[in-house]
C-alpha cells in the first residue's frame, strides 16, 4: 500500500511540475480590436472583433474572415444552435447556415436597440436587449418576453424555465416561468450588473465591483474575493472561469464560484471581454487578439474531482480550510499521506460536508485516501496541491 502511495504522488508531483511552466499564448489574429465575444461550433472557434466576424479552424493559428452580409456593426455576440451560427451586429441579429461564408438578417420583431448578448437553450433562442425577446423558429421572427419591464440587458442565463436577464440600471430580472412573469433578485448587488450565469444551483454575477453569488436562487447576493471589474463567466466540470473585463485577466474557481484565482501566467494582455471552452483549450478574447491556454494545465481534474463523484475536496484561502464534500450519508475513514507516502493523519467522514483546518499541515501535494465502509472497503483516491 506505501508503495502504491508513492507512486501516485510522484506522477501527481510531475505533473504540476510541467504545468508550472504552462502559461498562456497569444495567436495569431484576429487582425481586428476588441474580441467581444466567442463561441465554439466543432473544430470552428469564431470571433467577433470590431464590425467583423473571423474564423479559425486550428486553434488560433491562422484566421480567416467570415463576414459575408453583416451590417459593420460591432459584433456584440455570437451563439450557436444545431449547424446554424448566430451574430448580434449593433441592433440586428444575423444567421449563417454555411459557417459564417454567408451571413442572412433575421431581425423582425426586435426593437432596434443594440443586441447585446444571445443566448441559446433547447433550440429556443434569447436576446438581449431593450428587454428580452425569443425566438422559437430559429431567429426568423421575435417576440418580446419582459413583459411589465423595460432595461438594457448585458446578459441572459437560462435552465429549463428559469431566465435571468441581467441589466445596465436594474440589476437582475429574473423569471421562473419562461418569461411570463418577472421578479427583481437585487439584495446585495450592484444595480449594474455586466454577465449572469447559472452553475447548478447557484447564480453567479459580473459586475463592475466583482463577481457576486447566490446560493439561494437571488434572494440574496454576497460579494466573493473576486473584486475586479468582471464580465463573461463560462465553466466546464467543476471549473468555472470569468473574464476580468477591466485589466484583471482571467480568474478561475473550483468550488462553485465560493473563493477565486487568477490564471494571469503569460497573458499580457489582461483586458478580457470574452472566454470560450473548446476540446483543448480556454480561449480569451482581449482588446487586441485571441489568447489560449490549454486546459489540461489550469483545469482540475475532471476525472478525478468531478461534481458527480461521490467524494470531493477544495481548499479554501479565505477560512484556510479542506473542504470535503460527500454525495451520499456514507461513512468514510480518510487517511492524508505527504509526498514521500507518511500518513500525516487519520479522520472519519461521517457528514456531508467536513471541514479540516488546512494550517496543520505545510504547503506541499497531499493524497487523500478514502475508505467506503458501506462498500467492503472500496478505496477511492484524490490528491490536492495545498498552497
Amino acid at each position: 500500500m506505501k508503495t502504491n502511495v508513492k507512486l501516485l504522488l510522484v506522477i501527481l508531483l510531475l505533473t504540476i511540475v510541467k504545468n508550472l511552466s504552462a502559461q498562456w499564448e497569444m495567436t495569431s489574429g484576429p487582425p481586428s480590436a476588441n474580441v467581444l465575444t466567442e463561441c465554439i461550433s466543432g473544430p470552428n472557434l469564431f470571433s467577433g472583433a470590431s464590425g467583423f466576424v473571423y474564423l479559425t479552424t486550428n486553434n488560433g493559428d491562422t484566421w480567416t474572415l467570415a463576414s459575408n452580409g453583416l451590417n459593420g456593426s460591432t459584433v456584440s455576440a455570437l451563439a450557436v444552435s444545431g449547424s446554424t451560427i448566430y451574430a448580434a451586429a449593433g441592433n440586428s441579429v444575423f444567421q449563417s447556415p454555411d459557417n459564417g461564408l454567408n451571413w442572412i438578417n433575421t431581425s423582425y420583431g426586435l426593437p432596434g436597440y443594440n443586441v447585446n448578448s444571445l443566448t441559446v437553450n433547447n433550440g429556443n433562442i434569447y436576446a438581449g436587449t431593450f428587454g428580452v425577446y425569443l425566438s422559437t423558429n430559429n431567429g426568423l421572427t421575435w417576440n418580446k418576453i419582459s413583459n411589465g419591464w423595460n432595461a438594457m440587458v448585458t446578459s441572459v442565463a437560462v435552465r429549463g424555465d428559469t431566465i435571468l436577464a441581467a441589466t445596465l440600471t436594474d440589476g437582475i430580472h429574473m423569471s421562473l416561468d419562461n418569461g411570463n412573469t418577472w421578479c427583481t433578485i437585487n439584495s446585495g448587488l450592484p444595480s449594474q450588473v455586466n454577465s449572469v450565469f447559472i452553475y447548478g444551483s447557484i447564480f453567479l454575477s459580473g459586475t463592475n465591483y466583482g463577481l457576486y453569488r447566490s446560493i439561494d436562487n437571488g434572494n440574496y447576493w454576497s460579494s466573493t474575493n473576486l473584486t475586479a471589474a468582471t464580465g463573461q463567466i463560462v465553466a466546464i466540470g467543476i471549473n468555472i472561469f470569468a473574464a476580468g473585463n477591466q485589466d484583471g485577466g482571467v480568474f478561475s474557481s473550483i468550488n462553485e464560484g465560493y473563493t477565486w484565482s487568477a490564471i494571469n501566467l503569460g497573458l499580457t494582455n489582461l483586458t478580457v471581454f470574452s472566454l470560450a471552452i473548446g476540446d483543448i483549450y480556454l480561449f480569451a478574447g482581449t482588446s487586441g487578439y485571441v489568447w489560449r491556454r490549454l486546459l489540461s494545465e489550469i483545469v482540475v481534474n475532471i476525472e478525478n474531482n468531478s461534481k458527480y463523484d461521490e467524494v470531493r475536496i477544495y481548499q479554501d484561502d479565505i477560512t484556510s480550510q479542506i473542504i470535503i464534500i460527500s454525495r451520499y450519508s456514507n461513512s468514510f475513514k480518510l487517511h492524508i499521506y505527504d509526498i514521500t507516502g507518511r500518513r500525516i493523519t487519520s479522520t472519519n467522514i461521517d457528514k456531508e460536508i467536513k471541514f479540516i483546518d488546512k494550517n496543520n499541515l505545510i504547503s506541499g501535494i497531499y493524497l487523500f485516501q478514502f475508505i467506503d465502509y458501506n462498500e467492503q472497503n472500496r478505496i477511492i483516491t484524490k490528491t490536492l496541491l495545498i498552497k
